[in-house]
């Protein structure tokens, strides 16, 4: 039997590898018993950058519930296929995903919901900036979020931590997001 990583906070942090950190154990049964419950996911990916995208971790979860997943991705992959799934600017996670043969069906992009809510207010390049995941969660959740991590993936508790935090907020985004979409009649 594999043994697996907790991080405990408040809210609940949990890691699914094998790092040499001050983390408590579970299994990856114990991440799908949790996540299968949900009605929609947040989720992000970690990657290398290089061409292929290759996936170093992704994170899935709700604001109680998040788990680090650093290896055994594929033991994912319906979850990831069925459930509908919350992503930040998704067309970098999908190339992740797809890497792996992992092709998600029901997905809500908060990057996109964006770009549709403030178009034409904005030139494109603004328009990118006021959609960053950083911006996002300083207009509707009123936290600033630092992605400076994001730059140098690497291996640490440092970097774990900073990854569980890019989903904490999704589905807040999502949730304020489609409420002006359906003001609108976009949704």
């Amino acid at each position: 039997i594999k043994l697996f990583i907790i991080i405990i906070f408040t809210p609940m942090m949990y890691v699914i590898g094998s790092p040499a950190f001050n983390f408590k154990s579970c299994t990856k049964e114990f991440a799908i018993a949790i996540l299968s419950k949900l009605d929609i996911l947040s989720v992000d990916t970690e990657n290398l950058y290089d061409p292929t995208y290759k996936l170093l971790s992704f994170q899935i979860g709700n604001k109680q519930d998040q788990f680090l997943i650093l290896e055994d991705f594929l033991f994912f992959k319906e979850l990831l296929e069925t459930k509908h799934i919350i992503l930040q600017n998704a067309k970098h996670d999908l190339k992740s995903f797809a890497y792996l043969g992992i092709y998600p069906k029901y997905i809500h992009d908060t990057f996109l919901q964006e770009m549709i809510l403030i178009s034409g207010h904005y030139s494109l390049g603004m328009s990118m900036t006021k959609c960053k995941l950083n911006a996002l969660v300083k207009k509707y959740c009123n936290v600033e979020i630092s992605k400076e991590l994001q730059k140098k993936p690497e291996v640490s508790q440092k970097f774990f931590e900073y990854s569980l935090t890019d989903i904490v907020y999704l589905e807040d985004i999502n949730n304020a997001q489609k409420v002006l979409l359906d003001k609108e009649g976009l949704n």
